[in-house]
């Protein structure tokens, strides 16, 4: 179920300490289903709502496995609401404080003021679970100033008002953000419940924090606006005719760019976009041949409209990179189905959940029917073990691609990995040049043999058995053969 959010503007009463009322706490229980992403670039409020009138479309906050809006799940029949705080990360003493940022209330109406926290009416589905959708605002750096002292955050009833400075010297706004590293942050959600629809309990034991979130600021008081920046790449490439555009940390929306009919872009990377925007651009660059993102921005209407459209265009686009994909493997088969030219994908995704993205039938089938012109396919997936993952069998997961269909006709290598000090599960390509990521030592199952490899061998580089050295030893890890006896170690 989704649920709208307001402000925080409602009556609210303490928890009380008796013996019964604890007892009925103890059985509410919430909790956040899935990560949040790691990377969130929040607006300005002028930057969705223009002088012109246009209102951009929010940048909802999104999770991990791809879903723009946070999966909440909580006992079931509760009645009351959930308050939002966006909150700052632990200092040295433990103690946090609310963001001098905002949440945005509505997203037509700029004359609506945003809040911090802000209140969302308690809507779940048979299985207790809600989706909430959050908009981020952050602060221009003249109200930075006036959002002095920060208020302290508590999760422990009663608290939240017990702090107060006698005396505060209001610091610079480079000052604020480096103090109270407003660069990372995390959301909090507790539950308020209700029997009257009138006076609402706060449940303070419920209280769950985010993943941390890593926002990029910019200190530059004179940055320009997204449509001054776009006038500057625009003119810039009309006069010298470029065939390449790289554009990093440049907040641009995509979907409402015209690309001038002279240009013969080839060669474009960016760091995300919508689904909406992505076809728009192959739409108008007609010459493009390779294209670099991040990650596709996705929701269910998007999907919906690409797969009942019934316009058609040509692309000559050969090579494609996604560095932070986050698509369902559908979603994802739905926009590789518009670039049937393409003879290089590159891929990275962290996968929350073990899905069709390691299984070698799957992409073997998308190949050979939406692909057939694909030559090179470069790919790490990562997923983070738990409980649930004990039937994941390493040496069955490399087997898959040891086909005449991987090793023959694609020529691609395939190695799994167990990465010891993170957890994780890793599946991909050897080697590969595309993506870095830190060396960790890992245990490898290779395309060669069925053995176990220790490692730390950079991914970049390609295999060499020659320097082998093989160590005896025994080895008692999660979901790998109970016991491994002889591993080679690589350097």
């Amino acid at each position: 179920m989704q649920s709208q959010c307001q402000d925080d503007n409602f009556r609210c009463t303490r928890s009380v300490g008796t013996d019964t009322t604890d007892l009925i706490q103890n059985s509410i229980k919430l909790e956040i289903v899935n990560d949040l992403e790691e990377i969130y670039r929040p607006r300005y409020k002028s930057d969705y709502f223009s002088q012109n009138g246009r209102i951009r479309k929010p940048r909802y906050v999104a999770d991990r496995v791809g879903n723009h809006y946070v999966t909440l799940k909580m006992t079931s029949n509760i009645q009351g609401r959930v308050q939002v705080h966006w909150v700052t990360l632990p200092d040295s003493t433990g103690r946090r404080y609310i963001m001098p940022y905002r949440f945005q209330v509505s997203t037509w109406s700029p004359d609506i003021p945003d809040s911090n926290p802000i209140v969302c009416d308690i809507e779940t589905d048979s299985n207790g679970f809600m989706k909430v959708y959050l908009v981020l605002l952050k602060a221009k750096q003249n109200e930075l100033r006036k959002l002095q002292p920060l208020v302290p955050f508590s999760s422990v009833k009663d608290a939240l008002h017990n702090s107060h400075m006698s005396y505060y010297r209001p610091i610079s706004p480079k000052e604020l953000i480096h103090k109270f590293q407003l660069d990372r942050s995390q959301l909090a959600f507790t539950l308020y419940t209700t029997t009257d629809g009138i006076l609402y309990v706060t449940q303070w034991h419920t209280t769950v924090f985010s993943t941390v979130l890593t926002v990029s600021f910019s200190f530059d008081s004179t940055a320009k606006t997204n449509e001054r920046t776009w006038e500057i790449v625009s003119s810039t490439f009309s006069q010298y005719n470029l065939r390449k555009l790289s554009l990093s940390n440049v907040e641009i929306e995509w979907e409402y760019v015209t690309w001038p009919n002279q240009w013969k872009l080839e060669h474009l990377a960016i760091d995300d976009c919508t689904c909406s925007a992505y076809r728009l651009i192959l739409q108008q660059l007609p010459n493009l041949r390779t294209f670099s993102i991040s990650d596709l921005i996705t929701n269910e209407v998007e999907i919906q409209g690409l797969s009942t459209s019934n316009t058609t265009f040509t692309t000559v686009l050969e090579s494609l990179t996604m560095t932070r994909c986050s698509l369902l493997s559908n979603h994802l088969e739905l926009l590789l189905a518009l670039t049937p030219s393409l003879r290089q994908l590159r891929l990275a995704s962290h996968r929350k959940v073990f899905d069709s993205f390691f299984d070698a039938t799957h992409w073997g089938k998308l190949i050979s029917i939406k692909l057939s012109e694909l030559r090179k396919f470069e790919f790490i997936f990562f997923h983070t073990y738990s409980s649930n993952d004990d039937s994941i069998n390493i040496k069955l997961l490399t087997a898959s691609f040891r086909s005449s269909f991987w090793l023959d006709k694609k020529q691609r290598f395939v190695v799994g990995a167990y990465v010891l000090e993170q957890d994780e599960i890793w599946l991909y390509t050897t080697p590969i040049d595309f993506f870095r990521v830190r060396n960790f030592a890992r245990l490898e199952t290779l395309w060669t043999d069925n053995a176990y490899h220790l490692t730390q061998r950079p991914l970049y580089k390609m295999l060499d058995s020659t320097s082998d050295k093989v160590y005896m030893n025994i080895y008692r890890i999660p979901f790998i053969d109970n016991v491994c006896m002889v591993m080679k170690f690589v350097f």
